[in-house]
């Protein structure tokens, strides 16, 4: 069976990257991998903005900063 290319833009089908080395797109990282669990809680006004302002002078993003810090937790329990 020939495959036969409908354009020059790139593989058989659309979206596939091209034949040469390096195309298409590039493998994530093990930090880029989606998680898979979702927790949530409840914060007052006060906690809140306290959270956001430690997150940002941390330069993190708040979901990224309280995974951060519940993980530290963790380890340093496990112990």
């Amino acid at each position: 069976m020939e495959i036969i290319k409908k354009n020059n833009r790139g593989g058989a089908r659309p979206n596939t990257g091209g034949a040469r080395e390096g195309a298409g797109r590039k493998k994530k990282d093990d930090r880029d991998k989606k998680t898979s669990y979702r927790i949530s809680f409840r914060l007052n006004e006060e906690e809140n903005e306290m959270l956001k302002e430690i997150a940002k002078e941390e330069g993190m993003s708040i979901g990224q900063y309280v995974r951060k810090c519940a993980l530290e937790n963790i380890n340093r329990v496990l112990r």
